[in-house]
């Protein structure tokens, strides 16, 4: 309840539901249907490790599928590839060549490309040039984007980025 008036109270029309692990909280379901229903647009970023069909339809929901470099692949809750919707997205942050890859071979193995789910791929800060990241997707001729993480670009690895 507390949630839901910060938010009529905000002014915003655009709720993000993230950090952590938001679908942690058996009440996050309940906290998009309520915002849904007071007419905010919704969206949910989460680590892909668990599953997103609780998620009420009218929810974007942005996947971020962990590749090998981050030490989490295997934590990966892959059915939820199947439960996207027009606008989610799946999100592959690449460390190095290798995750990158990776995350080819899983939009093949997921036959994602046919997915209505926007495919982004992104750069750990420091870890993969812009350049290159820009190159091995130009090369690909996958659906993919590429999508910098602004508040790095802005202030780097500035404590609380």
């Amino acid at each position: 309840a507390q949630l839901i008036e910060l938010a009529k109270t905000s002014g915003v029309h655009l709720v993000e539901i993230t950090g952590g692990e938001p679908l942690l909280s058996t009440e996050t379901p309940e906290l998009c249907r309520e915002l849904l229903t007071c007419g905010f647009e919704v969206m949910i970023e989460t680590n892909g490790s668990l599953p997103v069909d609780v998620i009420p339809e009218g929810v974007k929901r942005i996947i971020d599928c962990k590749l090998p470099d981050s030490g989490m692949f295997e934590h990966n809750c892959f059915d939820n590839f199947k439960n996207l919707s027009a606008g989610d997205e799946i999100k592959f942050v690449v460390s190095s060549r290798r995750d990158f890859d990776c995350a080819l071979q899983l939009i093949r193995d997921y036959d994602l490309e046919s997915s209505p789910a926007v495919l982004l791929v992104s750069p750990v800060w420091g870890k993969v040039d812009f350049a290159d990241l820009a190159d091995w997707v130009k090369n690909t001729g996958v659906r993919l984007k590429m999508q910098l993480q602004l508040h790095k670009l802005i202030w780097g690895n500035a404590p609380g980025v």
